[in-house]
């Protein structure tokens, strides 16, 4: 399970983590066109599995189950046929196989394993990133919670952290709500997974946990538990601005940008000027795009970066990436496939009393919501894995 969740951690600790190289611009280039030694290594061993994983007689089995899965062969066909009007043939064919040997993965995962299973290896994929990043960070010497500007790193960017943080924490929240032996241990974890997102200082995987933590509540209550629970934060913000007064105002500022506060939310972190780039990029090819997850070439980043004056491999919105790499139709038919996932699993969650969908939702709109101010869909990451082996369990997989 350890490795079948988390194929990409293991090899990027340390010096080979691609955001050490951010900052300077020709080992990110050649970070472009290399790749990471880890990745290499891992990503075949864990499609080799999955494929293996896929002819054995045990576990669910596997159909096309309604529109939703009938979307997402559309879309990886797409991504695939992408390699004939990419710029760069070569990258676009090795970002495709990494798309594929994630797929088997994450498909011998949605045959084999049952929604809580699929639960409790998104905990063990957080505990082991945690784990990883807090002992490299002890013994770098690097770990200081207590300075207002530190930022818990590790095993990857901040950032991309806060998002593995942010799955470690919704997991840890459903897991403890069951009736079982290891329920204690499971609430501590949630207070630990919590801090630690808390720590990377990631404004959008934290407002994004948040929501999506309302959204699996609200499926679990009752509508008179759900509109006591709202009563009860209205009544707390009232009292709150009659001790605070104007004050409060910057008090809840500081609290949901997790005190980063000193940068210009004007201009989003300097995102907009990057997606207005991009959108110049994108009028160019609107319908094909360049090529599955095949943008960001070595030119592309040396040009924007020059114009921008600052450094980056990706749009910073995992559907600006995307829609530059498919295009608009590839786009829109991922996102759609990703609404209609999120609407049947909770139905299914409100029909049939059910927490596996109703956390399966949640996780689902944690990623879909985390991805408008970071981009990880295109990327071997936690979240995208995990992302793949719900829609394939959604949708090809008969509800239980």
């Amino acid at each position: 399970m350890i490795f079948l969740s988390q194929p990409y951690v293991v090899f990027l600790t340390h010096k080979n983590a691609a955001y050490r190289v951010a900052s300077d611009p020709a080992k990110q280039i050649a970070a472009v066109q290399e790749g990471f030694i880890g990745r290499e290594i891992c990503l075949p061993i864990l499609g080799i599995i999955g494929a293996i994983s896929l002819f054995r007689r045990t576990g669910e089995k596997l159909s096309v189950r309604g529109i939703t899965a009938g979307i997402m062969v559309f879309f990886f066909l797409w991504a695939c046929l992408s390699v004939v009007w990419a710029d760069d043939t070569m990258l676009t064919a090795k970002r495709l196989l990494v798309l594929i040997l994630l797929c088997l993965g994450a498909l011998a995962i949605a045959k084999h394993f049952s929604l809580l299973e699929i639960t409790e290896a998104i905990f063990v994929s957080g505990a082991l990133t945690a784990v990883i990043s807090l002992v490299q960070n002890c013994v770098m010497g690097t770990f200081h919670p207590l300075d207002p500007q530190y930022r818990f790193g590790g095993a990857m960017h901040p950032n991309d952290q806060g998002i593995c943080f942010g799955l470690f924490f919704l997991s840890a929240i459903a897991l403890a709500e069951r009736p079982t032996r290891k329920r204690c241990l499971y609430f501590f974890t949630t207070i630990i997974a919590l801090i630690f997102l808390i720590l990377t200082k990631s404004r959008a995987a934290f407002l994004s946990a948040v929501f999506a933590v309302s959204i699996y509540k609200y499926l679990r209550q009752s509508r008179k538990a759900v509109i006591g629970a709202i009563m009860f934060i209205i009544i707390c913000i009232c009292v709150s601005y009659l001790l605070l007064g104007d004050d409060l105002l910057s008090y809840i500022q500081k609290g949901l940008f997790l005190g980063r506060t000193n940068q210009s939310v004007g201009t989003l972190n300097s995102r907009l000027p990057l997606w207005q780039e991009c959108a110049m990029y994108f009028s160019r090819r609107p319908i094909f795009g360049y090529g599955y997850n095949a943008f960001w070439t070595a030119h592309h980043y040396a040009r924007i970066s020059a114009d921008l004056d600052w450094g980056m491999g990706s749009a910073h919105n995992g559907y600006i990436d995307l829609i530059l790499g498919v295009g608009v139709v590839g786009a829109g038919a991922f996102i759609i496939a990703m609404i209609l996932a999120i609407v049947k699993a909770g139905a299914l969650s409100m029909e049939f009393a059910s927490s596996d969908y109703a956390i399966a939702c949640a996780i689902l709109i944690y990623i879909l919501l985390s991805n408008l101010f970071e981009s990880v869909l295109l990327l071997p990451h936690m979240a995208t894995f995990f992302l793949y082996t719900l829609l394939l369990k959604i949708g090809f997989v008969k509800y239980r």
